[in-house]
């Protein structure tokens, strides 16, 4: 049973279930494309006003300058910090899976409590 039946709480407020491996994906995936994208945008205004007023200055568009003369310098700047944010996802999807055998373990707790076979769990 849902927790909403156990609890009787009416149907606007019951949640839906969403399933583990969905969440997990979901929430890593917020949480990195958050730093990912303060790491662009940090690259981006790390580029001296200077390079895009020559670009500018060349007879370049706004888009042009950004794609010919910023993005490639920014890029430059971004893989270090993109490369320790990929470590950082790296090890989050880690503790994930840790959060899910945490929640076996007191499944097995529960179960042995409840049997007194704590051998067979």
């Amino acid at each position: 049973m849902f927790l909403a039946e156990l609890l009787r709480i009416p149907p606007p407020f019951q949640s839906t279930h969403i399933p583990v491996f969905l969440a997990a994906v979901i929430s890593t995936s917020l949480n990195s494309g958050a730093y990912v994208a303060e790491i662009f945008r940090a690259g981006i205004q790390s580029i001296e006003r200077g390079q895009y007023e020559a670009a500018r200055s060349l007879g370049m568009t706004e888009g042009q300058a950004m794609r010919h003369v910023i993005l490639p310098q920014a890029f430059k700047r971004v893989i270090p910090p993109l490369g320790n944010e990929f470590i950082a996802m790296l090890k989050d999807t880690s503790l994930l899976s840790v959060i899910g055998y945490v929640e076996l373990t007191r499944q097995g707790q529960l179960i042995s409590a409840v049997t007194f076979r704590p051998l067979k769990v």
